[in-house]
């Protein structure tokens, strides 16, 4: 809504130049019948071309700033989607660690509990460093 109003505004700014352009114009035509009067008619065309090229740079700049507020958002976004991916990628590489760790040391485990077991009717000394490791 908001950049409605302002091509609105624009238009009636627009506007309101090229009527006073029309008018410079006008004046200009209307004061070449004496030398004085096409000397001034000659300062307002300067005028008027130059007013005329500031109307030109103004709307280059504005399409280059709306450019460049376009790459901002882009960029700004293109961020906020790295930022999450990585956070998502590293939340998965912790999980994934700690399986990788359980997947390691689980036949560790069971070979302990077995060894564990099989030294119950042997050696206590044994059974006791096994129990010892296994806690």
């Amino acid at each position: 809504m908001g950049k409605n109003n302002d091509v609105c505004c624009d238009n009636r700014k627009q506007d309101q130049i090229n009527k006073k352009q029309e008018q410079t114009r006008e004046q200009v035509n209307n004061e070449k019948e004496t030398p004085a009067a096409a000397a001034a008619g000659s300062e307002i065309e300067c005028e008027v071309v130059e007013l005329d090229m500031l109307h030109r740079q103004i709307d280059i700049l504005e399409q280059e700033k709306e450019e460049l507020m376009q790459r901002l958002l882009r960029s700004q976004a293109d961020f906020d989607n790295f930022r999450k991916r990585t956070r998502a990628e590293k939340e998965e590489m912790v999980d994934y660690a700690a399986y990788e760790l359980v997947c390691r040391l689980l036949p560790v485990i069971d070979n302990l509990e077995r060894a564990c077991a099989s030294t119950e009717t042997g050696s206590q000394g044994l059974a006791e460093g096994i129990a010892m490791i296994t806690r």
